[in-house]
């Protein structure tokens, strides 16, 4: 009888897995990305206890989340049982970190609405110099520049983490533009431009800093505060009511945003199976408070499902909310159907 319950609790000690310590963890590949960047994105850390049966599962997790910081062109981890402990091996494959990227962009409401009469005016030409991985922290900075319908020029810095815990980042962001055309009015579901050849009729500042905090791995949560600027010359007046929102051709407020963020998508830039959900609230404005006169709020948020149906075909839905709370919203502060959203 004895014999029996052995036998029997062998089977299950088989079934269920051995547990061991994680007793180290080496790094193969990271010339440039500090050590601490990666362990953050590691579904353990050393002196865990890990049964053999888990270990594929941290495993798959790991390496998705060290491929999702778009860090690495390759990722793999190995469990290696030495002595009645784990020895984790992380191998990488760091990529190119200084990208150029040339941008064109249609300032029409879609590709389509662009063609009709292939403007070239209304498209705007772009070049983004980007450092990523900047000091080996995951820190980015970026320099852009746009010619065509709008003239800019702008930069920005992103700390993905500021403290040792590795939850805290900020980013930190300035634009200047000017523009000869500017998009004022809709009529009969067409849209109103008003131009001057010669000389900028619309100048804008944008001054941005941001907050960040990633609790775990898939939830994120920002806090956004700006400070706006927009002139407008004397052509702009028939229309500073409805675009700028009073009699002014000039218009400064703040604007403070909060977006929740929850990513389980395997692949955040190329998603074939997963879900992703986001919303955001956006506060334009706070009336005599920062003497803008204007007192805006709007409700963003999406939802996107992914699915995998066979090994060559895969499946993709989603929902988006665009909501605004004012009636007399700026026309400048409106956000419509197309553009950046949609092709």
């Amino acid at each position: 009888m004895r014999g029996y319950w052995i036998a029997i609790f062998f089977c299950l000690t088989l079934f269920n897995g051995y547990s061991q310590i994680v007793k180290s963890i080496e790094i193969i590949g990271n010339s440039t990305t500090k050590k601490k960047i990666i362990l953050r994105e590691l579904s353990f850390s050393i002196g865990d206890t890990i049964s053999s049966t888990d270990t594929l599962n941290h495993i798959k997790k790991s390496e998705n989340n060290l491929f999702n910081t778009a860090l690495f062109n390759f990722t793999k981890v190995t469990f290696k049982d030495s002595l009645n402990n784990w020895n984790v091996c992380v191998e990488l494959q760091e990529r190119w970190y200084i990208w150029p990227e040339v941008i064109v962009k249609f300032q029409e409401r879609n590709f389509a609405e662009w063609w009709k009469n292939k403007n070239l005016s209304r498209v705007d030409f772009g070049l983004h110099l980007n450092k990523l991985n900047f000091l080996g922290l995951n820190q980015t900075v970026q320099l852009n520049s746009y010619l065509g319908f709008t003239e800019s020029f702008g930069f920005q810095y992103k700390v993905p983490y500021f403290n040792e815990k590795l939850k805290d980042g900020f980013k930190i962001a300035a634009d200047y533009s000017t523009q000869n055309e500017v998009f004022v009015d809709i009529d009969k579901d067409e849209m109103v431009y008003i131009k001057n050849d010669s000389t900028p009729i619309q100048s804008s500042l944008k001054l941005q800093l941001e907050y960040t905090r990633r609790t775990g791995f898939y939830q994120t949560q920002f806090f956004n505060l700006r400070f706006i600027r927009l002139e407008g010359w004397d052509i702009l007046n028939p229309f500073s009511n409805s675009y700028f929102g009073n009699n002014s051709s000039s218009l400064r407020f703040i604007n403070f945003s909060y977006r929740y963020k929850y990513d389980r998508r395997f692949s955040q830039n190329y998603p074939l199976n997963g879900y992703f959900f986001d919303v955001q609230i956006d506060q334009f404005g706070f009336g005599n408070l920062d003497q803008s006169n204007i007192f805006v709020s709007r409700l963003l948020s999406s939802y996107r499902k992914y699915w995998k149906i066979n090994h060559k075909y895969f499946f993709a839905a989603g929902a988006f909310l665009n909501h605004y709370f004012n009636k007399n919203t700026p026309f400048y502060l409106q956000s419509g159907l197309g553009f950046s959203n949609y092709v």
